[in-house]
């Protein structure tokens, strides 16, 4: 659970994201159209959503970033580089980092375990890993 203030806060499940504007009182779910597992509310408005979305038993599932301007109602996806992100954290609008990473199997998948951290300063829409 996160709060913006004393009255909007998010929080998840293992499957949804909810929303609540009376202090937890009581909470709406808001449609992300993925399974959320991390997220980060910057204020009252905006806030980033990590998530995987999973097309069937046999299909990958990837990643993916979503950002919000109006308290979850709308979302815009953000492409991430072809990585599996752990963790996110955003402290403005603009500037933000992924804690993640994984390196090619030998049968075309990939393993993961190899961690590194990216940042970004344009709002995730580019990211460069930090050395």
């Amino acid at each position: 659970i996160s709060f913006a203030d004393l009255n909007h806060g998010w929080g998840y499940t293992k499957e949804r994201l909810f929303a609540t504007s009376n202090g937890g009182q009581s909470w709406q779910p808001l449609l992300v159209n993925m399974t959320p597992y991390h997220f980060n509310r910057l204020s009252v408005n905006e806030g980033w959503v990590l998530g995987t979305e999973c097309r069937g038993p046999s299909l990958p599932c990837h990643v993916r970033l979503l950002h919000t301007l109006d308290g979850g109602q709308t979302w815009q996806q953000i492409i991430l580089p072809g990585i599996s992100i752990e963790q996110m954290q955003f402290s403005t609008p603009l500037d933000g980092w992924l804690r993640g990473g994984e390196h090619p199997g030998l049968k075309g998948g990939y393993i993961l375990g190899v961690d590194h951290l990216y940042i970004t300063h344009d709002g995730g829409f580019t990211w460069e890993q930090v050395r």
